[in-house]
């Protein structure tokens, strides 16, 4: 009876290590991309600004010479006057280039308005229009982060 158990415990533990290499080391840099964009998506409807912010290179920049500081400014605004915002992510194309790599990222997003503050000036958080937003991502120190972003018109 004893060695059962022995040899339930070793079964169980082979399934857990196949299972974290599975997840976390043996994936395709593509995937480490969509986790990027996904973690992403977590922190906008979580409204947590310094997640985000470790997604994001030092010298990151958004369309319209928007940086870091500034981008995240505005986020924790916009955290601040929505409520129970979700994103939808429609569609996710990825292209990797060495150490660089873009993606193109179709979505929606609901929100709720807080007070009597519009729903959302920037247009962003309103309707429910699919939106699309162009990533490029560097990898640094073994990790994919978000160096630039804009919304193509």
């Amino acid at each position: 009876m004893r060695s059962f158990f022995v040899f339930m415990g070793c079964i169980l533990t082979g399934i857990l290590i196949v299972w974290f290499l599975m997840t976390f080391v043996l994936l395709t840099e593509e995937e480490r991309i969509l986790r990027v964009i996904e973690k992403g998506r977590r922190c906008v409807e979580n409204g947590s600004v310094i997640s985000l912010s470790n997604i994001l290179t030092s010298d990151y920049a958004h369309e319209g010479g928007i940086d870091r500081r500034t981008a995240l400014g505005a986020m924790r605004q916009l955290f601040q006057d929505t409520n129970n915002r979700r994103i939808q992510l429609v569609d996710r194309e990825v292209r990797i280039d060495g150490e660089r790599a873009s993606a193109w990222v179709e979505f929606t997003v609901i929100a709720d308005k807080i007070g009597n503050r519009p729903r959302d000036p920037s247009g962003l958080f309103s309707g429910d229009d699919v939106r699309t937003i162009e990533i490029e991502l560097r990898k640094e120190k073994g990790r994919w982060r978000v160096s630039s972003s804009r919304v193509p018109r």
